[in-house]
């Protein structure tokens, strides 16, 4: 993950399963934002609120639709 944020354009975006609130603080140090594939719905809000992450993508577009206020268009 360190090599990909060497050589990213903004972006990265890490399994949901190696995201730690370090891993992401570290990584939005260097000014990357940061998306999170494979998040489960019992994990979405806690991946945006605890975490920080700027996005999540999941194939349970459901719990994703119930959105903290953070994420609010």
């Amino acid at each position: 993950i360190m090599a990909a944020i060497r050589s990213t354009n903004g972006y990265i975006c890490i399994p949901a399963a190696l995201a730690t609130k370090k891993l992401v603080q570290q990584i939005k140090s260097k000014g990357i934002k940061v998306a999170v594939w494979g998040a489960k719905d019992s994990r979405i809000k806690k991946m945006i609120t605890e975490l920080g992450v700027d996005m999540v993508v999941t194939d349970t577009p459901k719990a994703a639709s119930k959105r903290p206020k953070r994420m609010a268009a």
